[in-house]
């Protein structure tokens, strides 16, 4: 019986290893010019360790072939995994429930509401911006401070992985229309954004929207009962079933769960508001379900202004904060420190029944003009596959190369960790060194300017003589572990 099997660079099987527990269960074969991994059962086929690649294609069911690129080949190692009809390989990359549910608890034992929290601590820049740490050097920023340069009046257009814009380095940061007349006329005053990918869905995969699969998210009118007889504070209650799934970037099945969520009365001048399910990911890997996000007409009856989201997932909205054209940006300080730590992205537009849609779509023809509430558009991190790059371009953009947060502590690393590295660790957490992928001996020179008698004077953590990290300990004894994983044995002579 022929296996399936697929061909990517050889550097890349450790790291698949170490990132895919039960990538030997899968009838994927792994190889650079011949064959020396494969999957169990692969002999049954004729596929043995040491034939030539172009051998073992010949005898596979179905087989991928992709060039030793290093920028690319995750991505497509993924695409050949759900090519072959595998699961999706960021199920098993999620958090587990425990992992989670210790996050979720850490946060309600010190919540506050969104009203009690301090004001969000300021910018860090006067203080360290004569360090010149981090990206300050590698960027040149310091030597453009110097020179007056400020960025004062300049705006930037990021186009990546999305940014979320309750990063504490970007609170404010946005740039917002101005100017506008003409059937764009009620974007003045809404952050500019643009998302391309929900372009392509309101163009192609209509869809997709309509299952929770963009940042434009269509919302659910419901009415609290009795409302003209309730006083401002008076909880109104409504039911409302928020999805489970799916997602764009792990496998969470569709489905929904109903929920009754609470608002004041107060909040609306008609008792008829909208209730939607937040597109944002990271919410729904931490909560297993999207957060609700209720949508009011807080100063005229049928014109809705204000969105509450329901960070903290607890089913009620007087604890959040008001989302307005004022303040754009979702986000809870839950513990009162003064930096956020629950963010539900940046909101650009409320369809007011009239306009357009923002966010690029207008410019393909078509109305695209949506009833009052129907629809929201979102812009935030949107592809947590790569890590939040598009949060850190921008926040190296705007937060002039200093931490406007905190900069990490690495405790939740094994104690084996700290014992090998402890001392690049505690460095790191005064950030991490500039490198731009050069190697240019820069090491060589400074010994040289500083008359030093050798190299290892100018190096941070530098080697002896004999060839060992004194500070780390290396090398040290490999465990059997790692020996038996490289099909390596120690033989000790007599």
């Amino acid at each position: 019986m022929p296996i399936a099997c697929a061909h990517i660079p050889r550097f890349a099987v450790e790291v698949e290893r170490q990132r895919r527990s039960d990538i030997a269960t899968r009838s994927v074969l792994i190889g650079e010019g011949g064959v020396f991994d494969y999957s169990l059962g692969a002999e049954t086929s004729g596929v043995r360790r040491g034939m030539r690649m172009s051998e073992a294609i010949g005898l596979c069911h179905r087989a991928v072939v992709l060039p030793p690129d290093l920028p690319h080949y995750q991505r497509r190692f993924d695409g050949v995994l759900d090519f072959l009809g595998v699961p999706d390989p960021e199920v098993a990359a999620r958090p587990s429930t425990d992992v989670l549910n210790k996050a979720l608890k850490g946060l309600y034992a010190k919540e506050v509401p969104y009203s009690a929290a301090p004001p969000l601590a300021g910018s860090n820049f006067e203080e360290l911006k004569e360090l010149a740490l981090l990206d300050a050097k590698t960027h040149n920023f310091a030597e453009a401070w110097d020179a007056g340069y400020t960025g004062t009046g300049v705006t930037v257009g990021v186009l990546d992985g999305g940014t979320d814009f309750g990063h504490p380095d970007l609170i404010g940061t946005w740039q917002t229309w101005s100017g506008l007349t003409g059937s764009r006329a009620a974007w003045n005053g809404w952050p500019k954004a643009f998302d391309p990918f929900g372009t392509l869905q309101w163009l192609a995969a209509p869809s997709q929207i309509d299952q929770g699969l963009s940042w434009y998210v269509k919302t659910t009118a419901v009415t609290c009962k009795d409302w003209a007889n309730k006083a401002a504070q008076a909880s109104c209650s409504v039911k409302f079933s928020t999805k489970t799934g799916p997602s764009r970037n792990f496998g969470a099945p569709t489905g929904t769960k109903q929920h009754t969520y609470l608002f004041p009365a107060g909040v609306s001048k008609s008792g008829n508001v909208r209730l939607g399910s937040h597109p944002d990911d990271y919410l729904l890997a931490l909560f297993g379900e999207r957060p609700a996000f209720l949508v009011t007409d807080s100063t005229t009856a049928g014109v809705f202004d204000t969105v509450y989201v329901d960070l903290d997932n607890d089913r009620r909205f007087d604890d959040e904060k008001p989302v307005t054209k004022a303040s754009p940006v979702s986000y809870r300080d839950m513990d009162g420190d003064g930096y956020t730590d629950l963010s539900g992205g940046l909101l650009y537009f409320i369809s007011d029944g009239v306009t357009r849609l923002p966010g690029g779509v207008d410019v393909f023809g078509g109305t695209f003009v949506r009833p009052p509430g129907e629809t929201l558009a979102w812009t935030g991190d949107f592809d947590p596959a790569i890590g939040g790059h598009g949060t850190l371009t921008a926040s190296n953009v705007v937060g002039q190369g200093v931490i406007n947060g905190k900069a990490p502590c690495f405790e939740d690393l094994a104690e084996v960790a700290r014992e090998r590295f402890g001392h690049l660790l505690e460095a790191f957490e005064f950030g991490t060194p500039p490198h731009g992928g050069i190697a240019s001996g820069l090491d060589r020179l400074c010994m040289v300017l500083a008359g030093a008698p050798n190299i290892r004077e100018v190096i941070p953590f530098p080697k002896n003589q004999a060839a060992r990290d004194m500070m780390a300990g290396a090398p040290s004894a490999a465990e059997a572990a790692q020996l038996r994983e490289l099909h390596l044995q120690i033989v000790r002579h007599a």
